[in-house]
Protein backbone atom coordinates (compact mmCIF):
# COMPACT_ATOMS: atom_id res chain seq x y z
CA UNK A 1 0.00 0.00 0.00
CA UNK A 2 1.66 3.32 -1.06
CA UNK A 3 0.49 6.84 0.19
CA UNK A 4 1.15 9.98 -1.09
CA UNK A 5 1.73 12.85 1.29
CA UNK A 6 -0.27 15.85 1.45
CA UNK A 7 0.93 18.88 -1.04
CA UNK A 8 2.73 21.32 1.05
CA UNK A 9 0.37 24.57 1.10
CA UNK A 10 1.85 27.91 0.65
CA UNK A 11 1.94 30.70 3.02
CA UNK A 12 -0.82 32.65 1.49
CA UNK A 13 -2.78 29.63 1.85
CA UNK A 14 -2.09 29.22 5.39
CA UNK A 15 -2.73 32.41 6.52
CA UNK A 16 -5.42 34.11 3.87
CA UNK A 17 -7.03 35.72 6.26
CA UNK A 18 -4.43 37.35 7.63
CA UNK A 19 -3.01 38.65 4.57
CA UNK A 20 -6.90 39.98 3.46
CA UNK A 21 -6.69 42.25 6.69
CA UNK A 22 -3.17 43.37 6.07
CA UNK A 23 -4.47 44.41 1.90
CA UNK A 24 -7.40 46.22 3.19
CA UNK A 25 -5.47 47.86 6.17
CA UNK A 26 -3.07 48.71 3.16
CA UNK A 27 -5.59 50.20 1.23
CA UNK A 28 -7.49 51.96 4.32
CA UNK A 29 -4.34 53.83 4.72
CA UNK A 30 -3.86 54.71 1.17
CA UNK A 31 -7.64 56.12 0.75
CA UNK A 32 -7.01 58.01 3.93
CA UNK A 33 -3.73 59.34 2.41
CA UNK A 34 -5.02 59.92 -0.51
CA UNK A 35 -8.50 61.44 -0.40
CA UNK A 36 -9.06 62.00 3.29
CA UNK A 37 -11.71 59.46 3.45
CA UNK A 38 -11.45 57.63 6.92
CA UNK A 39 -12.85 54.00 7.34
CA UNK A 40 -13.20 52.88 11.01
CA UNK A 41 -11.45 49.62 10.35
CA UNK A 42 -14.43 47.33 11.49
CA UNK A 43 -13.60 44.87 8.36
CA UNK A 44 -10.13 44.18 9.44
CA UNK A 45 -10.73 43.59 13.19
CA UNK A 46 -13.92 41.35 11.76
CA UNK A 47 -11.23 39.60 9.27
CA UNK A 48 -8.22 39.08 12.56
CA UNK A 49 -10.99 37.45 14.57
CA UNK A 50 -11.46 35.02 11.82
CA UNK A 51 -7.49 34.42 11.24
CA UNK A 52 -7.42 33.52 14.66
CA UNK A 53 -10.52 31.44 14.60
CA UNK A 54 -8.85 29.49 11.69
CA UNK A 55 -5.68 29.25 13.59
CA UNK A 56 -3.65 30.70 11.47
CA UNK A 57 0.29 31.10 12.14
CA UNK A 58 0.36 35.11 11.35
CA UNK A 59 -3.04 35.78 13.08
CA UNK A 60 -1.55 37.86 15.43
CA UNK A 61 -0.06 40.45 12.49
CA UNK A 62 -3.54 40.82 11.63
CA UNK A 63 -5.06 41.76 14.86
CA UNK A 64 -1.94 44.34 15.30
CA UNK A 65 -2.87 45.69 12.05
CA UNK A 66 -6.49 45.99 12.41
CA UNK A 67 -5.56 48.05 15.88
CA UNK A 68 -3.53 50.26 13.62
CA UNK A 69 -5.94 50.68 11.55
CA UNK A 70 -8.73 51.43 13.99
CA UNK A 71 -6.36 53.43 16.08
CA UNK A 72 -5.38 55.91 13.00
CA UNK A 73 -8.79 56.30 12.30
CA UNK A 74 -10.10 57.34 15.33
CA UNK A 75 -6.75 59.69 15.84
CA UNK A 76 -8.18 61.31 12.64
CA UNK A 77 -11.44 61.51 13.37
CA UNK A 78 -10.69 63.33 16.61
CA UNK A 79 -8.86 66.23 14.88
CA UNK A 80 -11.14 66.90 13.23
Amino acid sequence: MSYTAAPQRTVFERNRTTLTALAVVVGYLLLAKTTGIVMLGIFPVMLSIRAFQRKEQLAPLALLAAAVAVFFSLSVMAHH
